[in-house]
């Protein structure tokens, strides 16, 4: 895998508390994982022998009746979503890319809006992880990155979204996707987010 060009690895804003790692191999092996601890420095215990924080996920479980309560088989709600987009070659498939992202809910929007950029609009993988974001938030509203609030227009993303929060152009706020794009002929390229620490390493 090779490093894109402008991957920067001096982070932006303040420190974070969910990974998203991307590797694979000549021999088409493909890993796409994320993990949090939830909150910073999760449930403030650390593993003395493995030296990591245990997450405190379970305080995301509501206590009464709802689909994630806290109880039996009860599942913490998560935005965590590893992602790999498959193409189809002749009659088998093989990876075209794979990626996640850092952000809770904005974590989303970092992929789905990365693989929009790659599969229907055409652009390289770090123009796709570079281009400027809009979150839709779960309320009515939205968070847009400022050169595509410029592209669209404020009334128009209001008529749409209603109230807009404009920020920075790569904010910490949107999100980070992480990913690894396949070419044809066994070439690979990784990608980190300018809008959060990380880097792209090949071996």
């Amino acid at each position: 895998m090779s490093a894109a060009a402008g991957s920067e690895s001096k982070g932006r804003g303040e420190a974070g508390d969910t990974t998203h790692l991307c590797a694979a191999d000549e021999h088409g092996m493909v890993v796409s994982l994320t993990q949090s601890i939830q909150s910073v420095f999760g449930a403030k215990t650390a593993s003395p022998q493995a030296g990591f924080f245990y997450n405190n996920f379970l305080k995301t479980c509501p206590r009464g009746r709802h689909p994630y309560r806290l109880g039996p088989q009860s599942l913490p709600q998560s935005n965590a979503a590893p992602t790999l987009v498959l193409r189809r070659v002749g009659t088998s498939w093989s990876p075209a890319l794979t990626l996640g992202a850092a952000g809770s809910r904005r974590l989303t929007t970092a992929i789905v809006q990365t693989i929009d950029g790659v599969i229907a609009h055409g652009l390289e993988l770090p123009e796709a992880v570079r281009a400027p974001r809009l979150h839709a938030l779960l309320e009515r509203g939205a968070w847009v990155e400022r050169p595509l609030l410029k592209a669209l227009g404020r009334k128009n993303l209001e008529r749409a979204y209603g109230p807009v929060r404009a920020l920075a152009r790569l904010s910490y706020r949107a999100g980070a996707a992480q990913a690894i794009a396949f070419r044809t002929g066994g070439d690979m390229l990784g990608v980190a987010d300018p809008r959060r620490d990380g880097s792209a390493e090949g071996f």
